[in-house]
Order: C-alpha cells, then sequence, then structure tokens
C-alpha cells in the first residue's frame, strides 16, 4: 500500500495526543500542527504524518488534564494545581512538549505529591524529548542537524 493510502486521523490543532510508538510499542506524547494530520514529538523537528495504525487518542492540554483531577480526584486538585504551577517555575526555558510531558506523568500516577515532584517529572520528561529526538531519527533517518541546516 502507498503511504499516501494509509489512513490519517485528524485532530484539532495545537492540543496534546498520545500515540504507539511503531518502534517499541510503549505511548508518547505530541503536539498536533495547523494541518491537523500532523504531529510534532519533539522540539524542532519536522512534523510526522498522524498515521489511524499509530491508535492516537487526544488527551487535550494541562488545562483538560488539571480539569480531569479537579472533576475525579477532587482532593488532589490543590496539589496538583501547586504542582503546575512548581513545574511552570522549575522550568529554566519553557517547552511546551516538555511541559505537557511531565504533566501528564504526574497525572498518571507520577510522585508530584511530595517535596521534588515538578524535578521529578521534569527529569521525566527530559528523558522522554531525548527519546522522542532518537524515535525521530530513526523513523526519518534525519538528524537535529539535517533539520537547523
Amino acid at each position: 500500500m502507498p503511504i499516501e493510502d494509509i489512513p490519517l486521523h485528524h485532530f484539532t490543532a495545537g492540543t496534546y495526543i498520545e500515540l504507539d510508538d511503531p518502534l517499541t510499542g510503549k505511548s508518547f506524547i505530541a503536539r498536533v500542527c495547523e494541518s491537523g494530520t500532523e504531529f510534532i514529538d519533539a522540539t524542532e523537528n519536522m512534523p510526522l504524518p498522524i498515521f489511524a495504525a499509530l491508535h492516537p487518542v487526544e488527551i487535550g492540554d494541562f488545562r483538560t488534564l488539571k480539569n480531569n483531577v479537579m472533576e475525579n480526584r477532587p482532593e488532589e486538585y490543590a496539589i496538583f494545581s501547586d504542582f503546575i504551577t512548581g513545574l511552570f517555575d522549575a522550568m529554566p526555558q519553557f517547552d511546551d512538549l516538555i511541559f505537557m510531558r511531565a504533566v501528564k506523568w504526574a497525572f498518571d500516577g507520577g510522585n508530584y505529591k511530595t517535596a521534588g515532584g515538578a524535578r521529578r517529572a521534569l527529569e521525566h520528561a527530559l528523558v522522554l524529548e531525548q527519546q522522542a529526538r532518537s524515535r525521530h531519527t530513526s523513523l526519518t533517518g534525519q538528524t537535529q542537524e539535517d533539520v537547523n541546516g
């Protein structure tokens, strides 16, 4: 089947999705591009198509997750909200993908309720950023140097 015949999913531009990594089978977070059918999985990477075979699921953004905590775990809302504020403060340079990965880690059960939660979440998100860059290189054969010129 030619690549142009492979079914794509469409999402709202700017939202975040979770997809299956075709190399490992684990899921990863990406941001939907303006086209609605492409995603960015690491800072400065070129967009890739949102193939249906990657089982993409919309997760929204950090506000979506925060609202989910408020609705389903109201006893954790203040702690989760403080964690998000602390995460903003902990990031030396803001990057929306790294931020969203850290928030999703916390939402999914990361230990954000104790001291150092923002630091641990950020460390985890930075590891995922490196994995995304490696995955992108494996899938496209293109390195950051190729992208940046």
